[in-house]
């Protein structure tokens, strides 16, 4: 069975963000999908690496990145707030239509920290 790669998403987001004019559409997008990448690539290292059992309904977000910064590693610990701050602005960008997210460096701040999440948890992954 082929998995889908989570990865996709950050080449999108930087995709959206980089094909002029990037709209306040296509910012809130790439960092919704940015952050969706970083998620999933720290769900992934939690169930498979940790052996952590994360939920399957809308709590898995505060569990993964609540397990990460409670960790006794302080790797681990930074990915676990850099992800906190990142759903922070994804919620933003996802949920709250009065709050402007047009800036393209404010999508950009989004994929450079899922780019820092995903290179962390990969150093931290066992070949």
């Amino acid at each position: 069975m082929t998995f889908f790669d989570w990865g996709e998403y950050l080449a999108l987001a930087k995709e959206l963000v980089g094909t002029p004019p990037a709209t306040s559409a296509c910012c809130r997008s790439a960092t919704s999908r940015a952050y969706y990448s970083a998620f999933h690539k720290a769900r992934r290292y939690l169930s498979n690496v940790k052996n952590e059992r994360i939920p399957d309904d809308g709590t898995a977000h505060e569990v993964v990145w609540s397990k990460l910064e409670r960790s006794a590693k302080k790797d681990e610990r930074g990915v676990g707030t850099k992800g906190t701050r990142l759903r922070r602005q994804r919620n933003k960008a996802d949920y709250d239509a009065k709050e402007p997210v047009s800036r393209v460096h404010e999508a950009q701040s989004a994929i450079t920290t899922a780019e820092r999440i995903t290179n962390m948890l990969d150093r931290l992954t066992p070949s």
